[in-house]
């Protein structure tokens, strides 16, 4: 039998909740915020609803999605803070959020972000030992784990902000947040940074990201967009199910 593990992915105001032996889907449930003053006795009652939720499992993994994310080397988190970074890129922590941060070891970075208060106190006390992690931090490692000489691309669509990373020769080479309207909004940053690195006209991958705000015919539009895009014609679209459930997994 393999390791069992709760993945609970944080995007928006959803929460997806499934269970999964090794890459195997078992179950699954989703939660949508309401009142915020009710949300935390909502959630609950979810959990117990669902009873797969109070069972023990393997591992407890949460990722949660801002696009409030900063990368910093090693050797400069060390002669600072998370929450002093934080302030130097976003300004003052907005009330009730707190600073957190994940090492990512592959490729010597901090990955600081800022997260809802109750999130932490909420999941911490029903699963002490989960490992709460920025959405960030498991593309990148996902990214490295396989296949990553080649160029590749991954973009993460939420409701109006996308996540985009690039690898190269197993090395990160590009990490940064946009607000986008609409499809041609994403098309054009793509674009941009590939120009800015050099990337096009490049074999390699991209990969879309489907967050749990839903987004799956948006994806379609901008897949059949980037093959009208000349500079991107030897870019293949490559296509995980699943894709941050399994990026959880490397770090089990």
């Amino acid at each position: 039998m393999g390791l069992t593990h709760l993945s609970i992915i944080i995007s928006g105001s959803k929460i997806l909740f499934s269970v999964h032996q090794d890459e195997r889907l078992l179950n699954q449930s989703e939660f949508t915020f309401s009142n915020e003053e009710q949300q935390k006795e909502e959630l609950e009652n979810h959990i117990v609803k669902h009873s797969f939720l109070s069972r023990g499992y393997d591992e407890y993994l949460l990722s949660f999605s801002s696009n409030k994310s900063t990368l910093v080397p090693n050797n400069i988190f060390a002669e600072s803070s998370a929450k002093a970074i934080h302030k130097l890129c976003f300004g003052p922590l907005t009330e009730h959020n707190d600073v957190d941060y994940n090492r990512i070891a592959e490729v010597g970075v901090v990955n600081v972000f800022e997260i809802p208060s109750w999130i932490k106190r909420f999941f911490i006390l029903k699963y002490p030992r989960v490992n709460i992690q920025h959405e960030g931090s498991y593309i990148v490692r996902k990214m490295l784990d396989k296949n990553s000489f080649k160029l590749k691309a991954t973009i993460s669509l939420h409701s109006n902000y996308f996540q985009f990373a690039i690898v190269k020769h197993s090395k990160l080479e590009f990490f940064s947040f946009f607000d986008f309207q609409n499809d041609e909004d994403i098309l054009y940053h793509l674009l941009f940074v590939l120009q800015q690195k050099e990337f096009t006209d490049e074999k390699g991958t991209i990969e879309f990201i489907g967050s749990s705000e839903g987004n799956a015919a948006l994806i379609q539009k901008l897949e059949k967009n980037i093959l009208r895009i000349k500079e991107l014609n030897q870019i293949k679209i490559d296509k995980t199910e699943l894709y941050i459930q399994k990026a959880q997994i490397l770090c089990v």
